[in-house]
């Protein structure tokens, strides 16, 4: 019954649902399934993109109430909206799941209206208002379609250093995760979703929106209670996006699973300044959630999202304490994960070498306020006194004044939790969607940026 239901879908929506995991049967022959149900080819041209609009935004955010007005019985008549509503409050929309799913992959068929061209056509926009991002949906969108086969971690992203902690050669890909309670034991059932042409598969909309107070909706998807494939949180938390990755696994171990924390940053500039690139790998780390968060459940809403990821069966190891692996997506900028930090250098104060910190040359702190570092060790702080402007920090003169303690190296918010840092691999980005249309958009976006530097 399961896998006719699975072809009933397939057959009047035009998409494969992706949570069965019972081998495929044909039904060819025994039942007579219909055609497709809804009359996309009778719509408008203002339809189409009052439709293309509404799907589209369910896809990425899961959300429902859409309202068309008070004139629109053509979308009834085509099989697309319902009347809802009572007592003279009555009202048009579409609203069911299963018609704006059909909808979305109808439109990704045809090259004018396919969601990449919906995404690059609004990769620039942000609505605070709704929370919704162009650029964040976009890099969605590629990981959707990069990771739809097996792809080693170190092709898509660049590991600061050797922080991949043996990760990076590893195969993965993209999957939903779901806690399926009907059974007499709850268990995980993965889906692997797809926009392929021709061979769309969907566990429902492939994106959570989570609004600013919605804590209940963010704790049932780390919890695995919602079928998205990615999470886009409220802004207190930190994370742009999350969503879970498959890992073959190693030696005896079938596979094991990762979590991703992913920041995107959308500068028309040469490169992040490393106080703002450090502010933005403090929003991944799992240690920092919520930080920002003025409320006083913030340590609350901290704890259950950690222990959500810390909680999850067959999490790797290699991806730190709880399952993370956090991620700094920059574009046009250049990010450089080296500069994130300050590190130690030599110098020389007459005779005897001692070593400090070099200061960020983009972050203009006053050179009369005292610089105050964090370290990896619970130790004391390092306070670093800087002479006057006119005198430079590594001159030999007697008027440099540092308080200088043991050496010892500094680090990023993580602490000891040993989740990997990397960042998207921009060239495997560009190349990706380059044929898409619009073609080379993200490589236009990119000239265009250049172009502009060389002009100031």
């Amino acid at each position: 019954m399961h896998q006719l239901l699975d072809q009933y879908i397939h057959s009047v929506a035009g998409f494969h649902p992706t949570d069965s995991e019972s081998p495929e049967k044909s039904f060819f022959g025994v039942v007579e399934l219909p055609a497709l149900a809804f009359g996309f080819e009778k719509l408008d041209e203002r339809m189409r993109e009052k439709v293309k609009t509404i799907a589209h935004e369910y896809l990425f955010t899961s959300k429902l109430e859409t309202y068309l007005g008070t004139d629109e019985r053509s979308y009834i008549e085509l099989g697309l909206a319902r009347i809802s509503g009572y007592d003279g409050q009555k009202s048009i929309k579409i609203d069911e799941p299963l018609v704006l799913l059909s909808c979305s992959i109808w439109f990704n068929e045809q090259r004018p209206h396919t969601v990449y061209k919906t995404l690059a056509d609004h990769i620039q926009k942000h609505d605070p208002t709704t929370g919704r991002n162009g650029f964040k949906e976009f890099i969605a969108f590629y990981l959707l379609k990069v990771f739809e086969k097996s792809r080693q971690l170190n092709h898509v992203f660049d590991f600061e250093g050797a922080a991949d902690n043996g990760l990076g050669d590893r195969e993965a890909r993209l999957v939903t995760l779901h806690v399926d309670e009907s059974g007499r034991k709850p268990k995980v059932v993965e889906g692997e979703v797809s926009l392929s042409k021709g061979a769309s598969s969907l566990f429902g909309p492939i994106g959570l929106a989570i609004g600013s107070d919605n804590h209940s909706v963010l704790n049932e998807w780390m919890n695995l209670r919602r079928r998205a494939t990615f999470c886009f949180p409220m802004n207190l938390m930190g994370p742009d996006i999350m969503c879970f990755l498959k890992l073959k696994g190693k030696r005896l171990r079938k596979f094991t699973y990762v979590c991703l924390a992913i920041q995107c940053k959308f500068f028309r500039a040469e490169t992040l300044r490393p106080c703002t690139l450090r502010g933005a790998i403090a929003t991944v780390t799992p240690g920092k959630f919520f930080e920002g968060d003025p409320s006083s459940d913030h340590a609350m809403n901290q704890k259950r999202i950690l222990n959500a990821l810390q909680n999850l069966k067959s999490k790797d190891s290699a991806a730190g304490k709880y399952g993370i692996v956090h991620v700094i997506c920059g574009f046009p900028v250049h990010v450089n994960l080296g500069k994130a930090f300050p590190i130690a250098v030599n110098t020389k104060s007459g005779n005897k070498r001692q070593q400090v910190i070099t200061k960020d040359p983009d972050c203009h702190e006053s050179a009369s306020a005292p610089l105050l570092l964090r370290f990896c060790s619970a130790s004391a702080p390092l306070l670093l006194r800087f002479c006057s402007a006119s005198t430079t920090l590594l001159s030999r003169s007697a008027s440099l004044l540092c308080l200088v303690t043991p050496p010892l190296p500094l680090c990023d918010t993580d602490q000891d939790n040993d989740h990997p840092l990397g960042k998207l691999r921009m060239s495997l980005l560009i190349s990706t969607t380059g044929n898409e249309h619009p073609t080379d958009i993200l490589e236009v976006i990119r000239q265009s940026a250049l172009n502009a530097k060389g002009k100031d």
